[in-house]
């Protein structure tokens, strides 16, 4: 309980802080950001969600914000769209500003498909404006068929490192892992690890091979990992860092373990939040000798920093178009 109290008062003191940093409008976060055009995939997620909001409503001289979207269940883009914007999680952004959905633009697309299913026109509009990506779309059921989680996760990866590669100033891509990514290790450092296989050849065989087989070959393939979920996310860290290099990409990986929202100011819910993260991180079987380092880094490199992040890692580069990038 005591730990559980420690936490909540040193969590609260960090956020009166920020929000003092955010209202004087000063920070270099804030700065970095204003007149910027970004671009979210996984947008329509958990965590896609809070980092929309948090940007609007912190960044407000923030440009646009495209929101990479697919047609599903029946609705289109534009359907999807307002679905989001009437979201519960904008409440407090709205109090601030009633016409915030000006700035997100919805774009067909899907990281799932070769291309990112754009048009041409879609395209060309992303590659002549964007200056920030945020990579976050992701299946993230821990049984899905190895087919589906490698072509959305590690080819989706690097579909979209490729539109990245060709963007005409970007300042940052910003990829969202997790922090079992590697999961068979005992510790797991602010540093890129091997791949289990190498991530071009598995991207080929959920390509080519049928998926009977692949479902058979799937124990022998993800070997120690305990799910195709983790094991596809380390292959598209490998995308990542491999690419990230090869064009010249400011590139950086966040590894978020869990996350909740708590609306209540009960504490004995805040409470029940930190138990079931110590337990995942700590009591959980699966990762009892598993070692998190929870000290987000202050990146020399070209990357934004990711305030509270469990783990996150950098790619440096020496493009000068991107020297403004850290914050």
């Amino acid at each position: 309980m005591e730990q559980v109290l420690s936490l909540d008062v040193s969590i609260l003191e960090h956020s009166r802080n920020l929000r003092k940093l955010e209202e004087s409008g000063d920070s270099e976060i804030q700065k970095f950001f204003a007149g910027k055009t970004v671009l979210v995939t996984g947008g329509t997620g958990f965590l896609g969600k809070q980092l929309i909001e948090k940007l609007l409503r912190s960044c407000r001289d923030i440009d646009r914000i495209y929101l990479l979207l697919r047609p599903k269940k029946g609705k289109d883009v534009t359907q999807r769209l307002q679905e989001q914007l009437a979201d519960p999680c904008y409440d407090t952004l709205r109090k601030y500003d009633q016409n915030f959905g000006v700035k997100i633009v919805g774009i067909e697309g899907d990281t799932g498909e070769l291309g990112l299913a754009l048009s041409g026109t879609n395209r060309k509009v992303l590659l002549n404006e964007v200056d920030v990506i945020f990579h976050g779309a992701a299946t993230v059921r821990f049984d899905d068929h190895i087919k589906k989680a490698v072509l959305t996760n590690v080819r989706g990866t690097r579909e979209v490192l490729l539109l990245a590669a060709e963007c005409k100033h970007l300042s940052a891509f910003v990829h969202v892992s997790t922090a079992y990514s590697h999961a068979p290790r005992s510790e797991c450092k602010e540093e890129f690890y091997p791949s289990p296989i190498a991530s071009d050849l598995m991207i080929e065989m959920a390509e080519t091979v049928d998926e009977d087989i692949l479902e058979r070959i799937t124990p022998g393939l993800i070997g120690d990992w305990p799910n195709t979920y983790t094991f596809s996310k380390a292959l598209a860290e490998d995308q990542l860092k491999r690419l990230a290099v090869e064009h010249k990409v400011p590139a950086g990986v966040i590894r978020p373990a869990i996350g909740s929202i708590v609306r209540s100011r009960d504490f004995s819910i805040r409470q029940k939040v930190y138990d079931a993260l110590y337990w995942l991180v700590v009591d959980n079987p699966l990762y009892k000798d598993v070692t998190i380092d929870t000290n987000v880094i202050i990146n020399e490199g070209n990357i934004i920093r990711v305030e509270e992040a469990p783990v996150e890692i950098a790619i440096e580069t020496n493009d000068e178009s991107t020297e403004n990038a850290s914050a």
